[in-house]
């Protein structure tokens, strides 16, 4: 007698969030101590923010030299708060420590959460069995593929996945005003995706729920974070 599929895909869902979780946990380790040369453009501007110095390259000097300042002002602001819980426990840390470590995880969470949502994507696979199989092969991709080991720390990987996920939240879960928190991110022309996909969503998806009016809402406010950039 085979167990009923809801359970099988219970077991399986369980058993890919558990491995996503090791994943995580095994990209943090591996990646911990390494960031491209690129990112440190990003660290500086997050120590000197976290400092209390404000989004400078080199203190006194205050030039826009940063394409991901929402990013390091989201480093800077959790070194800060890393620092001083730790103090508040007498762990001594440093800021200029943190951030590459904080830059690490953030990398490695964005990606889970890219699995994530590539995994609620393969439902349109009817097997759960599939569903997990190719879920698990995308994401082995997705953290041990060449491009995504040798940016590890850098402001991509929560660029996509705020991207995927303020997608996601329109096209999959129908709720497009969901999507206004997920407006600021840390690139600047990153208010575009909210453009692209109301045109795909009211060309090419389901019209009938996707109104006039929920693509005027989705679209304003969307060029702010571009505005803000020039």
């Amino acid at each position: 007698m085979h167990p009923p599929k809801n359970r099988v895909e219970s077991i399986l869902t369980l058993f890919f969030y558990a491995w996503l979780t090791l994943m995580v946990v095994m990209y943090v380790r591996h990646n911990l101590s390494f960031a491209i040369d690129d990112s440190y453009i990003t660290y500086r501007y997050a120590y000197h923010f976290a400092e209390g110095w404000g989004l400078v390259f080199n203190v006194g000097e205050h030039h826009y030299g940063s394409t991901a300042m929402g990013f390091a002002v989201a480093l800077g602001s959790m070194a800060w708060l890393c620092v001083h819980a730790a103090a508040s426990v007498e762990v001594s840390i440093t800021i200029h420590d943190t951030i590459p470590a904080l830059a690490t995880v953030s990398s490695a969470l964005s990606l889970g959460v890219v699995g994530i949502l590539f995994h609620s994507t393969a439902r349109c696979l009817q097997s759960p069995w599939r569903r997990c199989f190719v879920s698990i092969i995308i994401c082995l991709y997705v953290f041990w593929g060449h491009f995504p080991i040798r940016a590890s720390g850098h402001e991509t990987y929560p660029f996509i996945a705020l991207m995927l996920l303020g997608s996601h939240l329109m096209l999959q879960v129908r709720a497009p005003r969901l999507q206004q928190p997920l407006r600021w991110q840390e690139r600047p022309w990153c208010g575009l995706t909210p453009r692209f996909s109301s045109s795909f969503s009211a060309s090419f998806l389901q019209p009938a729920w996707f109104s006039q009016s929920s693509s005027s809402g989705q679209i304003r406010g969307g060029e702010i974070p571009c505005l803000s950039f020039f």
